[in-house]
């Protein structure tokens, strides 16, 4: 009895860390698309190496910003950030700026507690008011309702025009080095402060991004007469794809399962049904064969075709335009310079960036990678060997078929329900469609099924 319940233990600890891995990378790869506004991850962006150029001197003046959006063709926004002081009547806080321009409301997402955010025409003008952060509002003030009030930063009076408040995830934990305290437009802060540069933009990516996005944002850079190596240019196009597609993985590798039990059953019910065909009925009229096997050999036919029919759904439910970018395909398959090269590149860059300040883009991204890499790898290394283990372990037990699938059942009720409880704490949107649920629910079942008790050759 305590090795039958241990193996219903595996079992369940393998279905829930194989639904949780699914839906929660899911909700992260959603949830990073919202944080990135209307144009999601549809981008490109280019930050100035503060590793290679600290005085960050390489940066964009506001005319070459405007001469760039022209080149471009397309909406982009750009942005300079400078750490400073904000002072009231009774208070002085420090903090993080950012100074805004372009299409600035079109690759992020603030959420406004109260007011608006700088407009076009704010920044147009040159305009005096700023956004504050719902944490830099109460450290100010002791409230979050400063619309309309006043503070003072780089000796000049702003008033407040609104309040945004920080998203309350697991993601915006993870990234809180990126939140800003506070927005102005670019233009005050450039006309404060002359020497401040514009250090990082974004484009709205064209039909071509995927390909070769960074090639022409470097060369949009170029004809402003900046030095496209000066930057470091992250293709958000390629790595949404490249995330998106690792959930997608392992709902790949489960369906493969599925397909190959379907595929063993297909071929013993076919199997059974020519040796039912090859039996000795010589003595036996044609009409009394016919009554003695129709009946079991149409059930091992139906079999047969349930299981071909099951490959298909599968299939059509697992099937992934996998995406490996362009510059990751060797020309010859056997090409041992090709991934010295790779590997070469990989650790000068690495070494490049030593002292590189990310953009807040750029950490939210290496942070749900991160976060969606480890959750694969929990479902793929330990999830899927669990319940493997704990289903054979069933079938070595004895316990019968319908044992098993009760188990299956009950044991889908409380794994959804972690799932949707971790999902809540985090603070993400679940995401758990019929697909994701049918392949998951499809593989236990089938896979605890597919061993007939005390036999485990299947």
């Amino acid at each position: 009895m305590s090795r039958t319940r241990f193996s219903s233990y595996m079992v369940f600890t393998g279905m829930l860390l194989l639904f949780a891995s699914t839906v929660l990378s899911q909700s992260f790869v959603s949830e990073w698309k919202k944080l990135n506004g209307p144009f999601s991850l549809g981008k490109l962006s280019a930050t100035v190496n503060l590793a290679a150029d600290p005085t960050g001197s390489s940066g964009l003046s506001l005319d070459e910003a405007e001469r760039l959006s022209d080149v471009w063709g397309v909406p982009i926004a750009y942005s300079a950030r400078v750490p400073g002081n904000i002072t009231t009547e009774s208070r002085s806080v420090s903090g993080d700026f950012i100074g805004i321009g372009g299409s600035y409301d079109q690759f992020t997402h603030l959420w406004l507690r109260k007011g608006v955010t700088v407009s076009a025409g704010a920044i147009r003008d040159h305009a005096r008011v700023a956004v504050l952060s719902s944490d830099m509002a109460d450290q100010l003030f002791h409230s979050q309702d400063v619309v309309g009030l006043h503070f003072r930063m780089m000796n000049t009076d702003f008033h407040i025009v609104g309040v945004f408040t920080e998203r309350d995830s697991l993601v915006g934990w993870m990234t809180d080095d990126g939140v800003p305290d506070l927005l102005i437009p670019v233009t005050t802060m450039i006309e404060l402060q002359p020497t401040v540069k514009i250090q990082t933009v974004n484009f709205q990516a064209k039909s071509s991004a995927a390909v070769s996005g960074e090639m022409e944002a470097g060369s949009a850079l170029t004809a402003v007469g900046k030095q496209a190596s000066a930057f470091v240019i992250t293709n958000y196009v390629q790595s949404y794809k490249w995330v998106a597609q690792k959930p997608a993985l392992l709902l790949f590798m489960c369906g493969l399962i599925v397909i190959w039990l379907f595929i063993r059953i297909m071929a013993s019910k076919l199997k059974a049904a020519y040796r039912l065909l090859r039996q000795d009925r010589e003595l036996m009229e044609v009409a009394d064969i016919w009554t003695t096997i129709s009946r079991t050999l149409m059930m091992h036919l139906a079999g047969a075709v349930l299981a071909a029919a099951g490959i298909l759904l599968m299939w059509l439910l697992i099937r992934y335009p996998f995406y490996i970018p362009a510059d990751s395909i060797p020309g010859e398959l056997i090409d041992w310079t090709f991934y010295r090269d790779k590997m070469l590149e990989f650790w000068q860059n690495r070494l490049g960036q030593m002292g590189y300040v990310a953009s807040s883009d750029e950490i939210l991204q290496n942070r749900v990678n991160t976060f969606v890499t480890w959750l694969l790898g929990a479902g793929f290394a330990i999830g899927l060997p669990l319940f493997i283990i704990g289903a054979r372990e069933w079938a070595i037990m004895n316990v019968t078929v319908s044992g098993r699938l009760i188990r299956i059942c009950l044991y889908m009720l409380p794994a959804t329900a972690l799932t949707l409880a971790s999902a809540w704490w985090a603070g993400i949107p679940t995401f758990a469609g019929w697909k994701e649920t049918t392949v998951l629910f499809g593989m236990f079942a089938v896979y605890a099924v597919a061993y007939r008790s005390g036999n485990v050759s299947y």
